[in-house]
């Protein structure tokens, strides 16, 4: 099973490489997630780290751009089924690619719309939950 999805994950010419680290989720699955998300995004940090914590809180995820190709995301686990972190994380994944191809960076310092009007936010709402749909999918082809 594992050698299909990774079939899916790569091009005919690029195998995606990244340094991804995984904290308090299960590692593989985790893995394959990102690899997917970055390949759907059209996006290749050189790592990502993400940690899964409990916290409590209003947000469930962050994304900490460390430098112009290295990024943290931290996610809330606490009560929330797989899904949930998931998306979260989709979430997360969508914001790098704002980072490295839209300049989020340079315009989180500027005066901002409100939280539910940022068109960053919008777009990761928007395309996390696909994302999740779309590898589930894959997944149960591959089953």
């Amino acid at each position: 099973m594992m050698f299909q999805l990774m079939k899916i994950l790569t091009t005919s010419t690029t195998l995606m490489t990244m340094n991804i680290k995984i904290q308090g989720l299960g590692e593989k699955l985790t893995q394959d997630f990102v690899y997917f998300c970055c390949k759907e995004l059209d996006v290749q940090p050189d790592s990502i780290e993400i940690i899964g914590d409990d916290w409590a809180g209003e947000n469930t995820g962050l994304c900490i751009d460390l430098d112009e190709k290295d990024f943290l995301i931290c996610v809330a686990v606490n009560d929330r089924n797989l899904t949930q972190i998931y998306t979260t994380i989709a979430h997360e994944l969508v914001h790098i690619k704002q980072y490295m191809k839209q300049d989020l960076g340079s315009l989180l310092n500027k005066d901002k719309p409100e939280y539910l009007d940022r068109w960053w936010e919008k777009e990761a709402r928007e395309k996390s939950l696909d994302l999740v749909k779309k590898f589930v999918d894959i997944l149960e082809r591959i089953r």
